[in-house]
């Protein structure tokens, strides 16, 4: 017979409370608890019901102390006494106002889901009925777990162990794949704000030194109020009349009094116009906000645009209410674009592909660090410019060209995207035989391979053969060009490198020639400039070894175009390749300047590195000379 609770014992004092306020002043008298007693009963009812499956165990107490009664219970199912576990209690001093302890042995060779349950269920039931005995409630509801474990595998509605297992070692493997899949992308990310930290510092600093730039060359400015420039249509030139823009050319004549122009220069600028009706609102906003960003960027291989303006036209076939005029404005290319040069010279020296390429990549990183896609690389939009016998190349049209041709709907659109095979579009802007609009920076990518392709082979490169890959496997091309051009035909957007990722590619850092075994006339006509190169190392005099490390060497040399003295580090490795990451470094590095910074002005590959000074015995330090004198000599003109 169990034993009263010893929690019921206040029954009394509560009732007696409800014959006068006196009383509740009283405290009640607790009971005390023989919990030596109530074990004793407990353990006697558990031995007469379980007889055999019952079994004490001795447990060692200090002297003269109470000791803790302990035993094991073999709880089978009542069906099938082959299934069993053992219960082991141990009954603390003030057992059952305190938990005992409690553990389940001989859990293997049940299912895991019994298993589970059996181990689910013992230590909220013990919290459940605490203060009470609880031994044999406890152990009854184990014995029922299993027998029903028994009913259920006597009915086949259990799978087996095996497939168990199986199932279970799936989910592990699954788990272990998707903690693999965070890892990998928490890296990825870290990565990700890494470069864009660093990214943002960059910009931040270029901001700083073009904003000092700016102050100090006032005579320089160019003000794109639109205010300070004023011309009429007497004062332009069409240059040319495409399926969406006229294109015109601004006189210089008419921008004489101007300060838009500037000092001492005699140069034009080019408008362009296009009429929309009003119907797009929104992407006339869209377009509008466009421009007014790209009105604020400026880098050397990008044309600027001076100025815009949207507004309602005054002349035309239609009705002015109905009509809206944009005209942008823009510098002048004085060599026009790419693709006339192509079309006249045909392909050009490699030099001139790798400096071109070169150029064209730092201007679209440029547009792609500050969230600009360009959305329309062809020859057509690479403009040539000559200045002072310097042949410099720049993107045209980044972003709002185009939006105009979304903004015009123009059927011209699609037949200009077709007049070539769809091997050569972007396979994420094709959807049927139409040419979408879901252009991304990776789009970008593909479009200047398509340009790079022209620069080295013709214009005619995408007529001439139906892809990249038929070119590829027509030209044979050496192994550095074969590779910078499979990364950016990858097919998965997501896979092309980004621009600046392809700057420091070892065929526009290296002179590797273009085709793997090139013929004579190939030869002639992709020759390397190697007397450049030899008289690009005449211009420079090794006067002294500054120090010598692991990696390589650091020199002190004088150039003698302009008789400075510069440090020349040399790396040597097994192959340019292996100087990829050290190019892109540097490359980050050459865009800081600060006073406390060493300033790095260029980095290259050659294949022999030992040639890459010329020992000019006048500037040989002798064992006389102190060498501190050449690292400080060095160190001045490094800013340190």
């Amino acid at each position: 017979m169990a034993p009263k609770s010893p929690w019921n014992k206040n029954n009394t004092n509560q009732k007696s409370n409800k014959h006068g306020s006196h009383v509740s002043a009283v405290s009640p008298i607790k009971e005390k608890i023989n919990y030596t007693e109530v074990q004793d009963e407990e353990v006697e009812v558990l031995r007469a019901i379980y007889m055999d499956d019952y079994q004490d165990v001795e447990t060692k107490v200090a002297w003269s102390t109470t000791s803790e009664r302990a035993f094991k219970l073999r709880l089978r199912a009542f069906s099938d006494r082959d299934t069993s576990v053992v219960l082991s209690v141990k009954l603390t001093a003030t057992y059952p106002r305190t938990l005992p302890l409690l553990s389940v042995e001989e859990l293997d060779n049940l299912r895991p889901a019994t298993s589970q349950n059996i181990k689910s269920l013992v230590v909220p039931k013990s919290k459940e009925l605490l203060g009470e005995v609880m031994i044999h409630a406890i152990s009854t509801e184990i014995q029922e777990i299993l027998e029903d474990a028994v009913q259920t595998r006597e009915h086949g509605a259990l799978p087996s162990l095996e497939e168990e297992r199986a199932v279970h070692e799936a989910a592990l493997s699954e788990n272990a794949r998707k903690q693999e899949e965070d890892e990998v992308k928490r890296k990825e990310d870290a990565k990700a704000d890494e470069d864009r930290v660093l990214k943002q510092m960059l910009d931040q600093e270029l901001s700083r030194r073009e904003s000092k730039q700016r102050n100090k060359l006032t005579l320089r400015q160019v003000r794109t109020d639109a205010n300070d420039l004023r011309f009429s249509e007497n004062d332009t030139k069409r240059l040319a009349k495409g399926p969406i823009t006229e294109v015109f050319a601004v006189l210089s004549s008419a921008l004489q009094d101007s300060s838009a122009l500037t000092a001492g220069e005699n140069a034009s600028l080019v408008l362009k116009r296009v009429c929309v009706t009003p119907h797009q609102k929104q992407m006339i906003t869209t377009l509008e906000n466009e421009l007014e960003a790209l009105k604020k960027l400026r880098h050397p291989s990008v044309v600027r645009i001076l100025d815009y303006a949207i507004e309602k036209s005054e002349a035309g076939d239609e009705p002015a209410s109905e009509q809206w005029e944009i005209r942008i404005l823009t510098d002048y290319a004085n060599k026009g674009p790419l693709s006339e040069l192509l079309d006249f010279w045909g392909p050009l020296q490699v030099e001139k592909v790798r400096s071109c390429s070169i150029e064209l990549l730092e201007a679209l990183d440029f547009y792609h660090r500050n969230g600009i896609v360009h959305g329309r690389i062809h020859a057509n939009n690479v403009l040539v410019s000559t200045s002072s016998g310097v042949t410099s190349f720049q993107l045209a049209d980044a972003g709002f060209q185009d939006m105009l041709h979304d903004i015009k709907s123009s059927p011209e659109r699609v037949a200009v995207a077709t007049s070539k095979s769809a091997y050569w579009l972007p396979p994420e802007t094709i959807q049927g035989q139409a040419e979408s609009t879901r252009r991304t920076r990776k789009t970008d990518i593909w479009e200047f391979g398509v340009v790079f392709l022209q620069l080295l082979f013709g214009l005619r490169v995408t007529l001439e053969y139906t892809s990249p890959t038929t070119l590829l496997e027509t030209l044979r091309p050496s192994e550095p060009l074969e590779d910078m051009v499979r990364n950016i035909f990858r097919p998965d957007s997501k896979k092309r490198p980004s621009a600046f990722d392809l700057i420091p590619c070892e065929f526009l850092r290296n002179s590797v020639s273009i085709l793997d075994e090139p013929s004579p006339q190939a030869q002639r006509r992709f020759s390397l400039a190697t007397t450049d190169q030899k008289s690009s190392h005449n211009r420079r005099s090794q006067m002294a070894r500054l120090g010598k490390g692991g990696y390589g060497e650091v020199v002190k040399v004088r150039n003698k175009t302009d008789g400075g003295v510069y440090a020349i580090k040399k790396i040597k490795q097994r192959s340019a390749s292996a100087l990829t990451e050290t190019l892109s470094e540097v490359m980050l590095l050459q865009r800081l300047n600060h006073p406390y910074v060493v300033r790095y002005y260029s980095a290259w590959v050659e294949d022999d590195v030992a040639s890459i000074v010329e020992i000019d015995e006048d500037f040989i330090t002798t064992t006389e000379e102190d060498p501190s004198s050449a690292l400080e000599e060095a160190s001045s003109a490094l800013n340190l």
